[in-house]
C-alpha cells in the first residue's frame, strides 16, 4: 500500500490535535504543486476564509483543507487570521476521506427518505378501514419522499424487513399491502381498532 506521511525524527510522542474542516478548497493540479512548495506565501483563497480558521476554547482547530485536482492528499491549514498557512498538516488520502464523508451523508439522507416512505405505507395500511388491501402508487412514494426510481428495490427490501403484520406485492407501479389479521389485536367490544400484536 502506498500513501504519504510526514515523519519526525525520534519523536517521543505523537502531537495530534482534534480539528474540524470548515472549508474545502480545490486548486488546479499545477497550482496545488506550487502552493505545496511555497506555503508561507500569501494566497487569496486563504485570505477569503481566514475568519473561520482558529483554535477554539476547547482546543479544537478549525481549519481549511486544500486539495489539488486529481491528487489524493491535501493540506490542512489554520492561518490564525493571516493569508498564509501559519499552521499546516498533511492529510494523506484526503480525497478518499472527503468522498467517503460525502457518500456517508448521502446514504443517511437516502436511508431517511426510504424509511419515511416505509412509515407512511405502514401507517396508511394500518389505518385503512376496508376489507380490500391498501394500495399505493410507487411513483407517488418516489415523488413525495424524494428518492429515485432506481431505489425502489431497496425501498421494497426495507419494507419487507420491517413490516410485520403485512404482506405486499407489486403490480407495475402499484404497491398492494395486505394486513395479516392474525398479527393484530382488537379492542374488547369488537370494534376494529387494530394494534400490532407484539
Amino acid at each position: 500500500m502506498k500513501t504519504t506521511a510526514q515523519f519526525e525524527r525520534k519523536a517521543s510522542e505523537l502531537d495530534v490535535q482534534p480539528c474540524i474542516i470548515e472549508v474545502i478548497h480545490e486548486l488546479l493540479t499545477d497550482e496545488y504543486l506550487v502552493f505545496a512548495k511555497n506555503m508561507l506565501n500569501d494566497y487569496e483563497f486563504i485570505r477569503a476564509h481566514q475568519d473561520v480558521m482558529r483554535v477554539d476554547r476547547d482546543g479544537v482547530t478549525h481549519c481549511m483543507l486544500v486539495m489539488g485536482a486529481g491528487l489524493p492528499d491535501g493540506v490542512l491549514i489554520n492561518s490564525e487570521g493571516s493569508a498564509y498557512g501559519r499552521y499546516t498538516a498533511i492529510l494523506p488520502n484526503a480525497r478518499l476521506i472527503v468522498e467517503t464523508e460525502r457518500r456517508s451523508k448521502c446514504m443517511k439522507i437516502l436511508e431517511k427518505r426510504l424509511s419515511d416512505a416505509c412509515v407512511e405505507v405502514e401507517c396508511c395500511a394500518l389505518a385503512y378501514d376496508d376489507t380490500n388491501p391498501y394500495r399505493a402508487l410507487l411513483s407517488d412514494l418516489v415523488k413525495v419522499h424524494g428518492f429515485e426510481e432506481a431505489y425502489i428495490p431497496l425501498f421494497l427490501a426495507m419494507l419487507s424487513e420491517r413490516s410485520e403484520g403485512f404482506t405486499f406485492e407489486v403490480d407495475n407501479d402499484e404497491l398492494i399491502v395486505y394486513r395479516n389479521e392474525m398479527d393484530f389485536i382488537y379492542d374488547s367490544d369488537g370494534d376494529e381498532n387494530p394494534v400490532m400484536n407484539m
